[in-house]
């Protein structure tokens, strides 16, 4: 047996001058003195350049060398490895010569690991920051089109005479809709699966963007709407601009590309964290779902890509527990490659979801998946198994 845990330790172990950290470590070492307690770095691990992460946890071979960053090992039938996703989004602690040493290595891991299958034959990668979302934002294409739709309503609400704007104004501001959110996840998630250098304007290491402009195109496109706030007709113009030189070219300005390695040397299954909520995805690569004749809700045979979980939900301070129950269920319709979400919507008096998740590795053909709930007497709320060809 193992324990993984991916990122926000303690929330935070630097906190009180290491004393929450000291105290979180105490209740968790009646379990790691006897399971191997196996960690990966979230963006609360960041103060200090990681030291408090560095100097508290001591894992396995490449481990040794890189502070826990990124490492990996055979447990039984598993391969398992833990890579860095913080270092796209802290350029003061992690330069681009580091990012191409990780990335590296991790090919490599997955290659030997892919070419040993007949005596390891499960491959499971864990870091912090997902790739994928259960609901995604506008492209750039619908951006310009709410941005056309907004122009044309002005133009002629302008052309009307003034006596008649105040009716004008009421019939068209009913006019314009917003195209359906069909896009893809905010640049956060973004940036970790196509493994984009980021920067992030929060402390806590969110509300990032690319760190040299011009590097993806889509992002380009959404940053040139922001950008532009003189009129309406010049956000127009910019946004469609952008979208037309973007169209088709969206993922092609990945500098790292992670999710390509998952999908070249065949990783079965990836856990992430970050996000305080749960969500369990269906085999996806570059947004493409793939939803193959052996592909069901709890049951996918011979996935031809990686299945995606995000299992953030253990607690924190920002988990909320309300009166009612927590929601769970299928996820928005913007985002076909989520299958099942708990925890979500936190409105309107709706608990967090306190779980946590169980993997049974049966045999080489046969991985299970369970998230227990922590409050419900260890009730399984979600279950998938993976059976290889």
């Amino acid at each position: 047996d193992v324990l993984m845990q991916c990122g926000d330790f303690a929330y935070d172990l630097d906190t009180d001058d290491g004393k929450r950290g000291d105290l979180f470590l105490e209740l968790i070492q009646p379990i790691a003195a006897y399971v191997p307690y196996m960690v990966s770095p979230g963006n609360h691990e960041s103060a200090y350049n990681f030291s408090h992460y560095a100097n508290r946890f001591s894992m396995p071979g490449q481990g040794v060398a890189t502070s826990n960053q990124y490492y990996s090992f055979d447990l039984g039938l598993v391969h398992i490895v833990a890579y860095n996703a913080e270092a796209f989004f802290w350029p003061e602690h992690f330069d681009e010569e580091y990012i191409a040493r990780m990335y590296k290595w991790l090919e490599d891991d997955l290659r030997a690991a892919n070419g040993n299958r007949a005596a390891v034959p499960w491959v499971v990668v864990h870091a912090h920051r997902p790739f994928y979302c259960v609901e995604t934002e506008k492209s750039a294409v619908e951006l310009a089109e709410v941005a056309r739709e907004a122009t044309f309503m002005e133009v002629m609400r302008r052309k009307m005479p003034k006596k008649l704007r105040m009716f004008g104004d009421s019939l068209l501001t009913k006019t314009p809709k917003s195209p359906k959110l069909t896009g893809h996840c905010e640049w956060e998630k973004e940036a970790a699966r196509r493994g984009v250098p980021s920067q992030c304007a929060a402390a806590n290491g969110l509300m990032c963007s690319q760190r040299a402009p011009g590097l993806d195109p889509e992002l380009s496109a959404l940053q040139a709407v922001a950008a532009s706030a003189a009129s309406l007709s010049s956000v127009a113009a910019a946004v469609t601009t952008a979208a037309a030189a973007t169209v088709g070219e969206v993922g092609k300005g990945a500098r790292f590309p992670i999710e390509a390695l998952f999908y070249d040397y065949g990783v079965d299954v990836a856990f992430f964290g970050h996000e305080h909520a749960y969500e369990r995805y269906y085999p996806v690569y570059d947004e493409q779902v793939m939803l193959d004749a052996g592909i069901t809700f709890d049951r996918y045979h011979a996935p031809r890509a990686t299945v995606h979980v995000t299992t953030g939900s253990g607690g924190n301070k920002n988990m909320d527990i309300g009166g009612k129950k927590p929601l769970r269920g299928a996820c928005n319709d913007s985002s076909p490659w989520c299958a099942f979400q708990s925890g979500f919507d936190r409105h309107d008096g709706h608990s967090s979801d306190f779980t946590y998740g169980r993997l049974t590795v049966h045999n080489s053909t046969t991985l299970e998946w369970e998230q227990i709930s922590a409050e419900e007497g260890g009730g399984v709320i979600d279950r998938f198994v993976i059976v290889a060809p």
